[in-house]
């Protein structure tokens, strides 16, 4: 039985060193059919992209750009190579970037080169303008346009900006004319006459470009201890090639739980075990078999859930029974890369709840840590721990059902409130009138004020709709909140609000209703500093543990 499957794991690197020389012989397109040929790769462009991914540094930059750029002949084709440029680029996470910091690391980290044609480069960045779309739709101070045809236009004139910057020299003599801000600004108007509304947001962009050329790497990585034949494969020869690939998608992807975005579920059936029966194998190698070829459809559909939590608090309750028997059968299977992965989700989880998990090290108990989870991920030493956890977030959704509820109705008061429940930890902390004191012209406004757990929201009533409009949105992790006393103008209670977007007076109607909102203002400012310090502090154990 070993040698049998020593046998099929040498004829299956074979395949992988063959589809390889084929990918830099003669393109991308010859070694992907090579693979599927050989029943190593699905025809459907989740997987494809996934092994684009996953193989990012074994491929020519130059190469992998051309590819995800083709466009297709037909509907069907065409409808293939999008699908094929999304799940690639729908891998990395654009969230809290503005434009110009999610353009460079799209086009600096993610292992491909922009190619030549404006055809193809028109695709990808197409492509990527519907993802940060996604991400940051809602943001102002991070996505301030109207639309996704909006950040096309936005990015490609970065694109060109970046090309006229730092343009080599043409002649000896006389130096290239570079492109001014006000030039800059004149040319997106003439595509976009709105422009002038985020002219500062501009401004940023183009001194970051001035400053630092967006530097696109076109060489392929060849660290120490890398196939000298060919590429790495799955499974992996050494932990020193596993190293090296999770080092590139932690580089290429913000947050752990993005790695794994381009296997979520879609359109593909579930696999099952190939070929016939075989009387030596165990009821556990079939399990294994089983589950080693489904469990990404199980993690997508997971993460899916947990990412619509806050609309479907029911789909949540099933969906931790779920992750708990994936990743207990992960565990008892002892599959060390699946295992992280839903350990990843069970923590997402536990930060949707706020729950606290324990990570002391059972001593002398070889089983248990084999059960142990790597890669940055939970250390749960014992299935029991996972269980004991589940049943307490179980416990802990009746309350957040309430939670969830007040933002559903307070996001109903809000034009395009729906925005605000994107984000399954954000939680309704109180509203009311304040008036707005006006440096510059001298005049006072009322507006509506709600404080949610992670942004303070002001807006003002619309008379037509009955609704309210938002005027601005400050993330509380960067205010700052100072007792203004007494006004001697308004001879009412006043506090100052300083924020790097914004800083205002505002009066409350009372010295009471004033030092309530200090009082809850800043607690949720020291609340939302803490959770933001949990994630960076998971984000950097994460990318430590893929570099070991």
């Amino acid at each position: 039985e070993d040698s049998s499957k020593q046998v099929q794991m040498q004829h299956k690197q074979e395949s992988f060193d063959i589809a390889f020389e084929l990918i830099a012989t003669k393109g991308l397109k010859k070694g992907i059919d090579y693979l599927i040929a050989c029943h190593l790769l699905t025809p459907s462009p989740r997987h494809i992209s996934s092994f684009l991914r996953i193989h990012q540094t074994s491929i020519d930059p130059v190469l992998l750009g051309e590819y995800i750029g083709e466009g297709g002949i037909d509907g069907t084709d065409k409808d293939f190579w999008n699908l094929i440029r999304f799940n690639f680029a729908r891998a990395t996470s654009f969230v809290g970037m503005n434009i110009e910091q999610a353009l460079r690391h799209f086009l600096a980290n993610c292992g491909f080169r922009l190619p030549g044609e404006a055809q193809k480069i028109d695709r990808i960045i197409s492509t990527f303008s519907q993802c940060y779309w996604e991400d940051n739709a809602g943001d102002l101070h991070k996505c301030p346009f109207k639309d996704q045809d909006t950040v096309f236009l936005v990015s490609f004139a970065i694109i060109m900006l970046n090309t006229d910057l730092h343009k080599s020299h043409a002649s000896k003599g006389k130096a290239p004319k570079r492109m001014t801000k006000n030039e800059f600004i004149t040319n997106l108007r003439g595509v976009y006459n709105g422009v002038d509304k985020f002219r500062d947001y501009i401004y940023a962009v183009y001194d970051s470009i001035e400053l630092a050329p967006i530097a696109v790497s076109i060489s392929i990585q060849n660290k120490k201890g890398s196939h000298e034949h060919g590429p790495p494969s799955l499974p992996y020869k050494d932990q020193r090639d596993l190293a090296i690939s999770i080092q590139s998608w932690v580089k290429s992807v913000k947050p752990a739980q993005e790695l794994l975005r381009t296997v979520d579920v879609r359109h593909d059936d579930c696999a099952t075990v190939d070929g016939q029966l075989d009387d030596e194998m165990t009821l556990q190698d079939y399990t294994s078999q089983m589950f080693s070829a489904n469990w990404h459809h199980i993690h997508g559909v997971i993460n899916a859930t947990i990412d619509n939590a806050h609309l479907d608090l029911a789909g949540l309750d099933c969906c931790i029974d779920v992750l708990e028997y994936s990743l207990c059968t992960a565990s008892y299977l002892g599959m060390t890369v699946e295992r992280s992965a839903f350990s990843k989700l069970l923590s997402r989880v536990n930060r949707f709840n706020d729950l606290t998990v324990k990570k002391e090290r059972v001593k002398g108990d070889k089983s248990s840590s084999k059960r142990s989870t790597s890669g940055g991920s939970l250390n749960f030493e014992d299935v029991d721990q996972v269980r004991s956890l589940t049943k307490k977030l179980h416990g802990s959704l009746a309350i957040d059902g309430t939670k969830i509820e007040m933002m559903k109705q307070v996001a109903k008061r809000i034009r395009n409130g729906d925005i605000l429940l994107n984000d399954p930890s954000r939680t309704f902390v109180r509203e009311g009138d304040l008036t707005k004191r006006h440096q510059l012209a001298g005049r006072s406004s009322t507006y509506r004020f709600f404080l949610f757990s992670d942004v303070l929201v002001y807006a003002h009533k619309s008379p037509n709709q009955g609704d309210y409009k938002v005027h601005e949105e400050l993330p509380l992790h960067l205010m700052k909140i100072e007792d203004g006393g007494i006004s001697l103008s308004t001879k009412q209670n006043s506090f100052h609000i300083h924020h790097p977007n914004k800083s205002f007076l505002v009066v409350a109607s009372s010295r009471i209703e004033k030092q309530q909102w200090i009082d809850d203002i800043n607690n949720s400012i020291g609340q939302e500093v803490k959770r933001k310090a949990k994630i960076e502090k998971s984000r950097i154990e994460a990318a430590r543990g893929a570099a070991i």
